[in-house]
């Protein structure tokens, strides 16, 4: 069966991929997973009242992707009816699997009505056009850069598909693979500017991982009345509690399941997709003095790309 017609789990578990080089920023992404739908990418036409998630592999995607479904799915000052929304309402618009009733997501979402629920790992010259001339409403999302590396090494090491392109036996090899721009959508520091200088436009919202950590029930709230569905106090509340790391892993509606992996001959799992959710996790992967090695890495990209290093700490 050609790959274009595996679903995603045969594709994460069933085959190699390769990382190559892609836009004029020469972009990282996978030959088989990205490539052939990047110019359906390129050609998709985004709407006033799209929503699109803009974040870096492993920042906090799916937690934000789950507070926005319920978010959009609240109604007046009724209690949240967490039932209403599943991840499965969003569409990886670069991914290349026919994850929606044989569709592409990219071609899904060519096809449906807006508004739409979107994600996205690309940077901003990536996107289509109509990013900037449609101005569809974007949540940035952004986390810790140590915690980011340590999820993205579970993560990517688990898949063949994935571990073929990122080959690194620890956390700290994965780190190195880092700093010299070779995992996914890498360049990380070009990614990441490239959404943050729209960070101050009007349809652009600007979403903390560490900040939602801390006071999930205010971001929330700013983050609903970006989306001009503003929330009571209560609503705010139930939907932090839904959210919560543990009740996500519960609700199957809000976890990729899916995407769990477990070992054959033992029955262990080796991965899941929400694995821990941590601030500041990485000290139990990283040591303390290879945390000052990527933090010094950090301050020398920032300089050259004109950013504040405190963003990633």
């Amino acid at each position: 069966m050609p790959p274009g017609n595996k679903s995603l789990f045969e594709q994460l578990t069933g085959k190699t991929d390769k990382l190559v080089p892609y836009g004029p920023a020469n972009v990282m992404l996978l030959e088989d997973f990205n490539i052939p739908v990047m110019q359906k990418v390129a050609a998709l036409e985004f709407a006033k009242n799209d929503i699109v998630v803009c974040s870096y592999p492993k920042s906090g995607t799916t937690w934000t992707q789950a507070i926005i479904s319920m978010i959009m799915h609240a109604k007046d000052t009724e209690p949240i009816d967490v039932s209403q929304s599943k991840l499965d309402e969003w569409l990886y618009i670069e991914m290349n699997a026919p994850a929606c009733k044989g569709k592409r997501p990219v071609e899904a979402a060519r096809d449906a009505a807006p508004p739409r629920l979107l994600r996205t790992h690309l940077s901003w010259e990536l996107l289509p056009q109509s990013v900037t001339t449609n101005s569809p409403r974007i949540v940035f999302v952004h986390r810790n850069l140590k915690d980011v590396i340590v999820s993205m090494y579970h993560m990517y090491c688990t898949f063949p598909n994935l571990a073929s392109a990122h080959p690194a036996n620890s956390a700290a090899e994965f780190a190195e693979l880092f700093m010299q721009d070779k995992v996914h959508h890498a360049p990380y520091f070009h990614t990441f500017k490239s959404v943050w200088e729209h960070r101050n436009d009007p349809n652009v919202h600007h979403l903390s991982y560490e900040s939602l950590r801390e006071d999930p029930r205010s971001e929330i709230k700013r983050l609903a009345d970006f989306l001009d569905k503003p929330l009571t106090s209560q609503q705010a509340e139930q939907i932090a509690h839904h959210t919560d790391f543990d009740n996500m892993r519960q609700n199957e509606n809000l976890n990729s399941s899916a995407m769990t992996v477990t070992d054959k001959t033992t029955g262990e799992t080796k991965f899941e997709f929400m694995r821990k959710g941590e601030v500041r996790g990485w000290r139990k992967h990283l040591s303390e003095e290879y945390g000052q090695k990527i933090d010094d890495w950090i301050q020398q990209e920032a300089r050259n790309y004109g950013l504040d290093a405190s963003l990633f700490r």
